[in-house]
């Protein structure tokens, strides 16, 4: 999603956050059989790791792995919320983040 530095963020960042196809919905975490626990990214990986490896089965790479790039490579420069002159822009998209979102919230 690219961002307009609009006066009206809010579409552009709901297309952000909840996508644009839709794969991911919170009511899915309801389900009984679903249980979260957290582990902070990336740089503690090793405990998340250490969590799952009690609970997964080892199963043998039969392929070495290729990686695969999901994403297009970003322009950060070309991006509004970069610009310098948009600052006080990107601080209002954070702020409703953090205050009307359920994303970041504890």
């Amino acid at each position: 999603v690219k961002f307009t530095c609009q006066s009206d963020f809010k579409e552009e960042l709901d297309k952000c956050i909840d996508g644009e196809d839709h794969r991911f919905d919170l009511q899915i975490l309801t389900h009984p059989n679903i249980h979260l626990k957290c582990f902070r990214s990336p740089s503690k990986i090793d405990e998340y790791l250490n969590y799952m490896g009690e609970r997964l089965q080892k199963k043998e790479v039969q392929n070495k792995f290729t990686r695969r790039e999901t994403n297009v490579p970003r322009k950060k420069e070309e991006e509004c919320l970069s610009k310098p002159g948009n600052y006080s822009y990107k601080v209002q998209v954070a702020d409703y983040i953090m205050t009307q979102t359920t994303h970041l919230k504890d």
